[in-house]
């Protein structure tokens, strides 16, 4: 048995397949959209830096060092009378 398309089916058939593969090919782009803009998104909060905080967390850094850099040399004072009033 032989099988006859006409024209018109033959394009119907075509065109209904196009149109199936637009969608699924503007579904799929529209997914790749979505994962490439969460990707970035993750990516800025990973490297991202503000320099305006680096700044405000080192000078705190900076702060405490400075303190306990003085309490040891208060200690190390406090130790040196102690060790005096012995002798």
């Amino acid at each position: 048995s032989s099988i006859s398309t006409t024209v018109t089916q033959y394009a119907a058939l075509l065109g209904g397949t196009l149109g199936d593969q637009a969608s699924a090919a503007a579904n799929a782009a529209a997914s790749a959209t979505a994962v490439q803009t969460e990707a970035n998104t993750q990516l800025q909060s990973v490297e991202g830096v503000n320099i305006n905080q680096e700044l405000v967390n080192l000078t705190t850094y900076q702060q405490a060092y400075s303190a306990s850099a003085r309490l040891v040399t208060a200690n190390q004072d406090m130790f040196t009378a102690l060790m005096t009033m012995v002798r």
